[in-house]
């Protein structure tokens, strides 16, 4: 299970079993159910950044979509965190 801020002061949650949801004043609202465990959730300038079993997945305007690993190379991600100027990079496994 993954927990993150939200940028509008609300709380991002995602669960081993693939549910994102958010808890924003005092109300729960899913987001998201995909077939793959969530461990690490980030929302950056607007968009919410997933690690999963699967890969990174990024959602953002209602539309979830993986991020494509370079060179065939598999993505298997496990922490995100922001630097400076609004990236969302990923520590590969």
């Amino acid at each position: 299970t993954a927990l993150a801020a939200a940028t509008s002061g609300g709380i991002w949650i995602g669960t081993e079993h693939g549910f994102v949801a958010r808890l924003e004043n005092g109300r729960w609202s899913q987001v998201s159910n995909i077939d793959s465990p969530i461990h690490d959730l980030l929302e950056v300038d607007g968009a919410l950044w997933l690690a999963t079993d699967g890969g990174l997945l990024v959602q953002r305007d209602d539309s979830l979509r993986p991020i494509e690993p370079l060179v065939g190379i598999p993505i298997y991600v496990l922490i995100l965190w922001d630097r400076k100027g609004g990236t969302a990079p990923a520590d590969n496994a």
